[in-house]
């Protein structure tokens, strides 16, 4: 798999995600660049543009001077930020894609790719594939992340680029989340390791996802960014069906692997998701994710083995 001199501008690429994607793309040939308001944390293997997604003019200057071919889109507010802030829902959310996606069709983009969210879904159960239409369970973040896809479909039919929306399921891997979400929740229980017992009061413990490494996020997003011919608009990216376990099952994981893994205490409640499918992805892109959650713990902290 090449990006052998592709022109990539990737906004909010200095988070987790954000971060892996860069490093992976640049390895295989792609000249990145990377729009935020933060320089990466490497300087080396990108090149840096500040922007912050809500500001309409840096964002047409990040597409100046990248002159991108493919353009992918990670900037954003995360689920409970955005609960507690609905502000953040128009005015970086669906105000910063929007910018993204008026400068794609302004600059001769080839394909644009949106990070979505399996919090489209809301809180509904069972098997969930990308036909199902978000509900009132979705809250402001999954139903603006819907909104957000149909806004890329419609500029893509309108303009002539090609778009595609990634609905991401519960990544985690080496780096600290930035928003309040449930990446950060996850976060928090991973540091009982360490021996300090902690209380959640965002959760009740019993919330379910499909963990996500963060190399099989990436590694389904290449497959997708290089595949030959893209069916849909949307694809599922999810970890391997054995990662579907609720925060006190991952609890357990840290524990298994740390003798020293002090209690959690839940007093909250939090939404709790579905499976999700991702056969899409797997036709149309070749990819099956690998890593289970042990093997993902065991990547972040292996000096602690």
């Amino acid at each position: 798999m090449t990006f052998a001199g592709k022109q990539v501008l990737i906004f909010g690429g200095t988070g987790l995600l954000g971060r892996h994607l860069t490093e992976a793309l640049s390895a295989r040939g792609a000249a990145v660049t990377v729009a935020s308001r933060h320089p990466p944390s490497d300087p080396g293997v990108a090149r840096w543009v500040c922007c912050d997604i809500t500001n309409a003019e840096q964002v047409a200057e990040a597409y100046r001077q990248a002159r991108p071919e493919h353009v992918v889109q990670l900037a954003a507010a995360l689920q409970m930020a955005c609960e507690a802030h609905p502000e953040l829902v128009v005015g970086t959310n669906l105000a910063g894609t929007d910018a993204v996606l008026r400068n794609a069709a302004k600059h001769d983009v080839e394909h644009v790719f949106l990070a979505s969210s399996l919090a489209i879904y809301g809180e509904l159960q069972g098997e969930l594939d990308e036909s199902l239409a978000p509900n009132a369970s979705a809250g402001l973040y999954g139903c603006a992340k819907w909104l957000e896809e149909k806004l890329g479909v419609r500029y893509a039919a309108l303009h002539g680029f090609r778009f595609t929306a990634l609905r991401y399921c519960a990544v985690f891997g080496p780096s600290e989340a930035a928003s309040a979400g449930m990446a950060q929740v996850r976060k928090r229980i991973e540091s009982t390791r360490l021996g300090a017992p902690i209380t959640i009061a965002e959760a009740s413990g019993d919330e379910k996802a499909q963990l996500t490494y963060v190399s099989d996020a990436v590694d389904a997003t290449l497959a997708l960014m290089s595949a030959s011919e893209l069916r849909h608009a949307e694809y599922n990216i999810a970890g391997p069906r054995e990662n579907y376990m609720s925060l006190r099952d991952y609890h357990a994981q840290i524990a298994s692997l740390f003798p020293r893994t002090a209690d959690v205490t839940f007093t909250g409640r939090a939404k709790s998701g579905g499976l999700p499918r991702i056969d899409r992805l797997t036709q149309d892109a070749g990819f099956v994710p690998s890593i289970s959650v042990v093997d993902g713990l065991r990547r972040i902290y292996p000096a602690e083995l």
